[in-house]
């Protein structure tokens, strides 16, 4: 009898281990709290600003048709073939990538109730993630991106903020236990103060 009972008692301790494991593992289950995608400007007004640019190797593409496919020299100095259509590359492919460049641009962030990651796209081709045992502090605040940055994309400060921002003037700030501190600009102030405390909520929680 008391070798049943004992055996009864073990199975009861290895499923209430069990079943910790398992609330734990549910505390500990990603929850997106905050996503935030921000671009420099609409794409259409990317096109409008640049065609101006465009016109140049448009006018050397002009000339490429017009000699190679309907026989009529580019200009007096009639080019070769050869050189004309280098000359055209030469001019549009560095356009283009600078194009595609400023238009790919984008700051994404997502606050879980793991960590803050964020990447300043195509900069970073991977997110950075920070989870919150890593965090010393984070809170959202108001700063003057000229002022303390020298304006806005990936800039440091004299207090050794590194800030990544595409426009205004509100950001989360993050101080890390290693001492790193960086900001991260966003235009929801609001929606991110909420997830960063309901984050901090969470993370407190899973520590009991």
């Amino acid at each position: 009898m008391q070798k049943y009972r004992k055996i009864i008692i073990f199975s009861f301790h290895i499923k209430f281990f069990i079943f910790s494991r398992y609330q734990n593992d549910i505390k500990m289950k990603e929850k997106i709290l905050f996503s935030e995608q921000q671009k420099l400007l609409p794409i259409w007004v990317w096109i409008i600003l640049d065609i101006p640019l465009f016109c140049i190797p448009a006018y050397f593409l002009w000339g490429v048709v017009r000699q190679i496919f309907l026989g009529i020299p580019f200009d007096d100095n009639s080019m070769s073939n050869k050189e004309l259509i280098v000359t055209f590359l030469v001019i549009f492919i560095p356009i283009l990538l600078s194009f595609i460049f400023v238009v790919s641009m984008k700051l994404e962030t997502t606050i879980t109730n793991n960590g803050i990651s964020f990447r300043f796209y195509p900069i970073h081709f991977s997110f950075k993630f920070y989870s919150w045992e890593e965090i010393e502090n984070a809170y959202v605040r108001e700063y003057s991106p000229i002022r303390e940055f020298g304006g806005w994309g990936i800039k440091g400060s004299r207090d050794g903020i590194k800030a990544f921002n595409m426009s205004g003037n509100k950001g989360l700030q993050v101080d890390l236990k290693t001492g790193k501190r960086f900001l991260i600009g966003t235009k929801k102030k609001n929606e991110m103060e909420y997830a960063v405390m309901k984050a901090k909520q969470y993370y407190k929680e899973t520590q009991f």
